[in-house]
């Protein structure tokens, strides 16, 4: 796999995260605590990273530079 591919994957990412639009749920994460989300299909765990990556952007304690997400679903991974 190229870098570039990855760096690309990134960046998209990061640039969607910050345009979706969310309905504020009541999630809190612990402050440098490292999170794992796992549930089954469907149940939230990508918009729950989005409300957080979100939160931690308004809030001014990172940019979206500074979070990284990656859907290892995504297609030009695997080839």
């Amino acid at each position: 796999m190229e870098k570039r591919i990855i760096k690309a994957i990134i960046a998209e990412r990061q640039q969607e995260i910050g345009k979706i639009q969310l309905v504020e749920r009541p999630i809190y994460f612990e402050e440098q605590a490292n999170y794992v989300l796992v549930g089954i299909r469907r149940a939230g765990k990508s918009y729950q990273m989005y409300q957080g990556i979100q939160n931690l952007v308004r809030s001014g304690k990172a940019t979206l530079e500074d979070c990284l997400y990656i859907n290892f679903e995504d297609e030009r991974i695997s080839s």
